[in-house]
């Protein structure tokens, strides 16, 4: 493969690094980030620094990371969305007061099928390669799973960790998405009425993205909570842990939000977003060349 990368009035035939969907997926708009250079600052994190753009992307790509990253999120995502069905309430509602052994097997079950070597051998990263917003979470999931005494939950709450933050370290969408909502959470609210708030913040989200099911997932995420007093504990406990400030989105994330059409980032629209985005290239005078791949005869 080739990459033909137009930039400025010149063409240039390179084998530049492109980050498909970098800056969005809005039609009509150039979308991909064609890399300049890899930065891995001492601090931690690391950063892709696309030509002619500005901002630095936070993370990097890894195709396959990312193809054995889509298993276990579809089995997740199926899991989660069975619960939602009429089925999946009934079987829960039958199987919660043997709640703690069920979900132990659940979970087994998912690892098994999802946790395999080609998993281990991609996708162990230290803490320090994350980027600041994953590495608060792991942070917090990390501290609260050490407080587990059960070595055999204990081990199955480590796996799941891991799962969960590359796929915020890997599926930009996914973590832009909680960058934006996490932070509207108040403390205080959640201290006083944590299901109050909880339902404040997810209408919130429900008018922010465009995808039906979420809405299904969050109605019986609260209804979890209203019954299940330890896990609204652990959720309270969670909420109150993080440092909402390492989480929330900062000028270089918004500006990679500007051209997703699927949620409204900081409750603005699209269109918009596009307004800011080109108001913000004209200002920093950023010229983002447009990719064209070729396939090699």
């Amino acid at each position: 493969m080739a990459e033909k990368v137009k930039h400025s009035k010149k063409e240039i035939i390179t084998h530049a690094k492109i980050t498909i969907g970098a800056y969005g997926s809005a039609p009509g708009c150039i979308n991909d980030g064609v890399v300049e250079r890899i930065i891995e600052p001492p601090e931690g994190g690391t950063f892709l620094k696309f030509i002619g753009c500005d901002y630095l992307y936070k993370g990097t790509t890894d195709q396959k990371v990312i193809d054995v990253l889509y298993f276990p999120k579809r089995r997740l995502r199926n899991f989660i969305s069975f619960l939602t069905t009429k089925w999946g309430t009934t079987l829960t509602l039958l199987t919660f007061p043997f709640k703690k052994p069920m979900l132990i097997f659940l979970a087994e079950q998912y690892l098994k099928d999802v946790y395999l070597e080609s998993f281990t051998k991609y996708l162990f990263l230290s803490e320090s390669k994350y980027c600041i917003s994953v590495r608060e979470i792991w942070r917090v999931m990390t501290l609260f799973i050490g407080q587990v005494k059960n070595e055999r939950i204990q081990n199955i709450l480590f796996k799941l960790r891991n799962i969960i933050c590359m796929i915020l370290e890997f599926d930009v969408a996914y973590r832009l998405m909680v960058q934006d909502i996490l932070p509207n959470f108040n403390k205080q609210a959640v201290k006083e009425n944590p299901g109050k708030e909880m339902e404040r913040v997810l209408d919130i989200f429900y008018e922010r993205t465009n995808d039906t099911r979420w809405k299904k997932i969050g109605k019986t995420g609260l209804f979890l909570l209203k019954v299940w007093l330890a896990l609204r504990k652990l959720v309270v406990r969670f909420l109150l842990e993080i440092d909402l400030d390492k989480i929330k989105l900062d000028n270089a994330d918004y500006y990679f939000c500007l051209q997703r059409p699927d949620y409204k980032f900081r409750g603005k629209s699209l269109e918009e977003r596009l307004r800011q985005k080109r108001m913000i290239d004209r200002q920093k005078h950023h010229f983002i060349p447009s990719v064209e791949i070729l396939k090699r005869a």
